[in-house]
């Protein structure tokens, strides 16, 4: 059996606009490189991201893995300088960026009035695709499940459906409890 990782609110790691140099960005990482729980099976990074209207994170690189966007408020627009490409989601999209062996040079950023907010997971690109991308699986394309009374499962994204090129398959099992407000 698996073991249990409890990601609490106590155990976040805020990273600020200054460390990114992105005014109007609060991100929260429960597993990554700044915190105790430094990867959960494949998932090497989880961040609680919050952009104020209008803001973002302009371009920086990254090579060999895959991010998950779920966005849980508002818009995010999404820009690869590199490989020419871009995106938008929406409030109960899933946005798969896929880095693959070239890399990208990315930026996301709110392009509305109100606030966003994105839960994003980063895991490898396993096998490394040959190119970057980015999908997005919308919000009425989602498979709902009723697991049990009150107990509704969205299933945004599966691998084998030529969308998701790596494992997001998590070991030990973690229980996300959300960051600060």
């Amino acid at each position: 059996m698996a073991a249990l990782v409890h990601l609490d609110p106590a155990g976040y790691h805020e990273i600020t606009p200054e460390d990114f140099n992105a005014p109007g960005l609060r991100s929260f990482e429960s597993v990554g490189p700044d915190r105790k729980v430094r990867a959960s099976g494949p998932v090497l990074m989880i961040h609680d991201e919050r952009l104020d209207a209008g803001r973002g994170i302009g371009h920086h690189p990254h090579q060999g893995m895959e991010r998950l966007f779920y966005i849980l408020e508002g818009a995010v627009d999404h820009d690869d300088a590199l490989n020419h490409i871009t995106g938008s989601m929406g409030t109960g999209d899933l946005g798969i960026l896929t880095e693959g062996r070239r890399g990208m040079i990315h930026q996301e950023w709110n392009p509305t009035d109100g606030p966003a907010r994105a839960f994003i997971l980063v895991y490898p690109n396993e096998p490394l695709a040959p190119g970057a991308a980015f999908d997005a699986v919308r919000d009425d394309e989602a498979t709902r499940v009723t697991e049990a009374e009150g107990v509704i499962t969205k299933q945004v994204a599966k691998r084998g459906d030529g969308r998701l090129h790596g494992e997001v398959t998590s070991s030990p099992t973690a229980c996300w409890t959300p960051a600060p407000t």
